[in-house]
């Protein structure tokens, strides 16, 4: 595919490749090997359990108290370290960043915005180029599955129009890509240009989130599908429905992945679908609604412990996930923590009068743009119907002006064939909030 690179963007102009990146990438190559090594022998090997732990409080004995404001004054154990969210990492996120850190030799990433106000969460290099080049090696690993000859290009799909569209050679493959690509949910000639687009790559790994997959999966019928090597699924709940349907199309094994922006993947799928913590860099509690740990099975939210980051290292972060961890063999053979009984996020797209999909996700964009925004929801009342409620600060009174940019910007977003209301809302704290409904 190196070969092949100006021609790719010959017929894709609008893909940026940065070569003064890849340069940087390269000096990074014996650092990324040591560790997939490691990542290889703690996570397969019979060994500690754990082995992240150590790794962890030698960590905080060592620089916590030296730059990270949130992790002074707490000892040198995880378990002594207050549990905290993104409400906190929003509020304060330079008590969790290493302000010794030269601004330049950082990369921001924004979180999606699907549960509150995005994120800006600060990368290290290496964590970035782990992130890039290490995580899909892992999962094909974890999932045993065999790349060949050489490592399969990537094509990772988002509806995220912010992170643009952009092409890396793998530099522990220079063979091979790393492809991002955006797809407008509204646009059918998107998910079309997408289907090009895996044709082009030559039996790519596909990775995406499920409402994406589920819409493309309807273009992808309608021909001849592209030869696919694998599909990563990630960032909300697969349904076993869609997997069968996406396997069976394409052709190809799909595996199940569970992570976050803030901290990359936490635990992919094994041969047998379990859900595997990758336990060379990740600790992983439960909690219960008071935020007291609770017992190995036992189901509560997970909380996450990671270090490798050094631009922003998380340590006891809340996912407002709910699931359990044993840490039993599992019948892949493999003794060492999952998730089970998983309750992750479920985004259920919505059914529109044509037919087609319409994924909430595509709203990501909307509190960023609206600052003045605390909160908002969306209900489905009738198939060609939408209610936004939106809750304002309190410091706005004329809504009328605000409402109206409001609704100039959902009408550039939703579907033509729908129509919808604006209505103001004060949403109670204490009641369960469902952010996305359908009433019909």
């Amino acid at each position: 595919m190196t070969r092949a690179l100006p021609q790719f963007l010959d017929r894709h102009p609008d893909f940026i490749f940065d070569p003064e990146d890849f340069v940087r990438a390269r000096w990074a190559i014996p650092v990324l090997e040591r560790q997939y090594t490691d990542f290889l022998e703690k996570n397969f090997a019979r060994g500690e359990l754990w082995p992240a732990t150590s790794d962890i409080e030698q960590w905080l004995a060592e620089n916590a108290h030296l730059s990270y404001t949130a992790y002074r004054n707490h000892g040198c154990s995880i378990s002594a370290l207050p549990v905290f969210g993104k409400a906190e990492l929003r509020a304060d996120p330079a008590a969790y960043q290493d302000p010794t850190l030269d601004p330049h030799s950082t990369w921001q990433k924004d979180t999606t915005g699907s549960t509150g106000r995005p994120i800006a969460v600060l990368y290290s290099e290496l964590f970035r180029l782990d992130i890039l080049y290490l995580s899909i090696r892992k999962v094909f690993s974890r999932a045993g599955i065999n790349a060949a000859s050489h490592f399969p290009a990537v094509l990772s799909l988002s509806e995220n129009e912010r992170s643009g569209k952009w092409i890396k050679i793998d530099p522990l493959d220079q063979r091979s890509v790393i492809v991002h690509s955006v797809v407008d949910t509204t646009k059918d000639s998107s998910y079309i240009d997408a289907i090009a687009l895996l044709r082009d790559l030559d039996s790519p790994c596909l990775s995406s989130k499920p409402s994406v997959l589920e819409n493309l999966l309807q273009f992808a019928c309608q021909g001849q599908p592209p030869q696919l090597h694998s599909i990563i699924s990630g960032g909300s709940h697969l349904s076993d429905d869609l997997r069968m349907r996406l396997s069976t199309t394409f052709g190809c094994p799909v595996i199940n992945v569970y992570g976050m922006t803030e901290v990359g993947i936490i635990a992919s799928e094994c041969r047998e679908r379990y859900l595997h913590v990758d336990k060379s860099a990740f600790f992983v509690e439960t909690i219960d609604e008071s935020g007291s740990k609770v017992a190995e099975g036992a189901t509560g939210e997970l909380v996450v412990s990671r270090i490798t980051n050094s631009a922003m290292p998380l340590l006891r972060y809340k996912t407002n996930d709910i699931g359990a961890v044993v840490t039993e063999e599992c019948s892949c053979g493999v003794v060492g923590p999952r998730i089970i009984a998983f309750h992750g996020r479920k985004i259920q797209c919505y059914k529109l009068p044509s037919g087609s999909l319409f994924s909430p996700t595509r709203l990501n964009g909307f509190m960023p743009r609206f600052p003045m925004v605390e909160e908002f929801r969306v209900t489905q009342r009738r198939i060609d119907f939408f209610e936004f409620e939106v809750q304002l600060s309190s410091r706005f009174i004329d809504c009328s002006e605000i409402f109206s940019s409001i609704s100039e910007f959902l009408r550039s977003v939703l579907p033509p064939e729908v129509s919808f209301r604006v209505v103001e809302q004060h949403f109670r704290p204490d009641s369960k909030f469902q952010r996305f409904r359908n009433n019909i």
